[in-house]
């Protein structure tokens, strides 16, 4: 009968395995991926961000138990923040099996996939931010100004010191 810390040793070893075989997918297609597997928390992958002018520079990818999610995070070495995605690889993997009768090629499939996922989450992302932007810029006619970025000027406004008089 096994201890309660071999059973969670084993399950960690099963979450390095797992999320070290999903890094060799996700290098496999170009991108740039650090392991953190000696994480007190739990052991996580970061994905980086291929595009550019994101407000975050990575995913932060991580298991649960048997269910594989990522969450957006600003750099590689801060907390990830919003909301968790789910990545359902058996039930992808399931769908191809039974569209596809070769295992072999529903895994190469299945990589392809979850690759392509991953990059249409960062060109989604950089499409929302995009739209938000112009509409924060853009003022439609008759607007109030509303959702307009305001600058403010910090330094010292001197023309409301300065003083007309007459001199003759």
């Amino acid at each position: 009968m096994k201890t309660f810390l071999e059973f969670v040793n084993v399950k960690d070893d099963q979450q390095v395995e797992n999320l070290g075989l999903l890094t060799t997918i996700l290098r496999n297609d170009g991108l740039k991926v650090h392991e953190f597997f000696s994480d007190a928390r739990e052991p996580y992958i970061y994905v980086f961000n291929p595009l550019d002018d994101l407000s975050f520079q990575g995913v932060t990818v991580y298991k649960k138990g048997d269910i594989l999610a990522f969450r957006a995070q600003r750099y590689e070495d801060s907390q990830p923040y919003g909301a968790a995605y789910n990545i359902d690889m058996q039930g992808i993997y399931d769908d191809l099996l039974y569209n596809e009768k070769d295992k072999k090629k529903a895994l190469a499939t299945l990589c392809k996939k979850l690759c392509k996922n991953m990059r249409d989450f960062f060109r989604k992302s950089k499409k929302a931010e995009d739209e938000v932007l112009k509409s924060q810029l853009r003022s439609p006619e008759g607007s109030d100004g509303a959702g307009q970025i305001i600058i403010r000027n910090t330094g010292t406004d001197y023309s409301n010191q300065i003083y007309s008089t007459n001199r003759r």
